[in-house]
């Protein structure tokens, strides 16, 4: 094979792991965002324990990260697979949502995090990773519907 072919491996496998470090921290920032978004939603009404949030979220990060690459999430190149796809990410998430959710209720009386936080910051992110996926997608489509209401104003 030579130093062509070794150099080629390397090179080859130093991009997989990029994209897959890029996958990750994005992913985080989604799991992030959402369970943030999430806990504002709750604390309007009730006071919670941030420093206690902040912990239960960092395992929720954790847990969802290996969830979505035991289902193979980071294997896929999103910009060439189907719609049909989205049922490896809808089954990396609920797997992350029942395991979080299973430590969160045997965790104790008063739970680390609410249980419809985690329940909503799991919706939210799914939804971020639907979004960052198919993002193309979402707006060629848009685009699309949206050019083609213009038109049937127009005429």
């Amino acid at each position: 094979m030579g130093r062509r072919g070794y150099i080629y491996g390397y090179m080859r496998a130093h991009r997989h792991t990029r994209r897959f470090v890029v996958w990750t921290v994005a992913d985080s920032v989604i799991i992030l965002v959402a369970y943030m978004t999430a806990f504002s939603a709750r604390a309007i009404f009730t006071p919670l324990d941030y420093v206690q949030v902040l912990d239960f979220t960092l395992f929720s990060i954790v847990v969802t990260l290996l969830s979505l690459h035991i289902f193979g999430v980071y294997r896929r190149i999103w910009s060439q697979t189907s719609g049909h796809s989205i049922v490896v990410i809808v089954k990396a998430v609920a797997v992350s949502t029942a395991v979080t959710f299973a430590v969160d209720v045997v965790a104790g009386a008063p739970h680390p995090l609410p249980l419809s936080v985690v329940l909503l910051g799991n919706f939210l992110a799914f939804t971020g990773f639907v979004a960052v996926r198919y993002r193309s997608r979402l707006i060629s489509g848009l685009s699309w519907r949206l050019a083609r209401d213009l038109e049937k104003r127009v005429s």
